[in-house]
């Protein structure tokens, strides 16, 4: 009896991995080449979840278990800020950079977060979000500055459960795909982790706040906001540059609670 009450609690779980999975196949399939680390990142998330969840060791019932996963699309302004470009041979360039972040042109921006949750109060995570820059406000030696591909944030997250929402503090590294081209010099974006493009490139932290509604015993719908610092050194052709950002961020999400 115990068996089979462990394998029907496993089926709404299963139905979450599998639609996780169709959600971000969909939201990669555009930019496979490029995007192979995060969707790595995002599988080996899966897999310790799968591997832990068969284990036979999660408790599932009425959503009390420790461990949760969270997918959680949305949008972003980033405030303008002084964006500094130094270029070996060149005069630096330092300006009020403007940047858009096309939240919802593919690849979209989301968060993806696993959970290991200590008591009723706090928990610890670790989120991985997606976020564009693309310089708005060109100078003239500036043909091309953007980060599409990801100005991605990958924070160690400590949270605190009030009576009615979920406080989030964040810290952890960016992790950058810089697109440049600056006096005609197009930056090569076949260097970096894998030969993909991808540094490890400044620091990030974030101060959010959630709300989450349970449907069920397993799954749960969320809102979020979020305030977003960074600083990040990017690679340019013969140079390098300064990137800070000051970001707001909101969310919608899904999640399952293990």
């Amino acid at each position: 009896m115990y068996n089979l009450i462990r394998m029907k609690n496993r089926e709404p779980i299963k139905t979450f991995f599998t639609s996780t999975l169709l959600v971000i196949m969909t939201i990669e399939n555009e930019n496979l080449r490029r995007m192979k680390i995060l969707t790595k990142t995002t599988t080996t998330i899966l897999l310790v979840a799968s591997i832990v969840l068969f284990s036979g060791n999660i408790n599932s019932v009425s959503g009390k278990g420790r461990f949760s996963f969270e997918l959680l699309p949305g949008g972003a302004y980033v405030f303008p800020s002084t964006l500094y470009i130094h270029q070996k041979g060149y005069n630096d360039l330092k300006f009020t950079a403007r940047y858009r972040t096309e939240s919802f042109i593919l690849p979209i921006y989301y968060s993806y977060r696993a959970a290991y949750r200590f008591n009723e109060k706090s928990s610890v995570e670790l989120e991985l979000n997606h976020l564009k820059l693309i310089l708005d406000n060109n100078p003239p030696e500036v043909e091309e500055f953007s980060v599409t591909h990801g100005f991605n944030q990958l924070w160690v997250n400590y949270t605190i459960q009030s009576k009615w929402v979920l406080f989030r503090a964040g810290l952890g590294p960016v992790i950058a795909h810089p697109e440049t081209e600056i006096r005609g010099m197009h930056f090569d974006t076949s260097q970096g982790f894998l030969n993909m493009g991808y540094y490890i490139a400044g620091i990030t932290s974030q101060l959010a706040v959630q709300k989450k509604i349970y449907i069920g015993n397993y799954f749960f719908f969320s809102a979020e906001a979020k305030l977003n610092v960074a600083y990040a050194n990017v690679n340019v052709v013969d140079g390098y540059a300064r990137v800070p950002v000051f970001a707001a961020h909101g969310m919608i999400g899904i999640g399952i609670r293990l």
